[in-house]
C-alpha cells in the first residue's frame, strides 16, 4: 500500500508487484504469497484488480471520486 500510495495510478500483475513494487526475486513460492496478500487488499477494498486479455490480472489503488 505504501507504494500506490505515492505513485496513485500504478497498477502491475502480482508478478510485477513481486519485482518492481518489492523488489524481491521472481520465485513462484514469493509470487503466490504476493498474490494472497493482494487478494486481501482488494477484498478489504484496498486495491481493485483488472483482468486483461490473455487472463492476465492487475491490481491497482482504489481510485475514489473526490467530487
Amino acid at each position: 500500500m505504501e507504494y500506490v500510495s505515492h505513485r496513485h495510478h500504478a497498477a502491475e500483475t502480482a508478478v510485477g508487484v513481486n519485482c518492481m513494487w518489492l523488489e524481491r526475486p521472481d520465485t513462484p513460492a514469493d509470487v503466490h504469497e504476493v498474490k494472497i496478500a493482494l487478494e486481501e487488499l482488494v477484498a478489504n477494498g484496498l486495491l481493485e484488480k483488472h483482468r486483461l486479455p490473455g487472463d492476465a490480472t492487475i491490481y491497482r489503488r482504489v481510485l475514489r471520486d473526490r467530487g
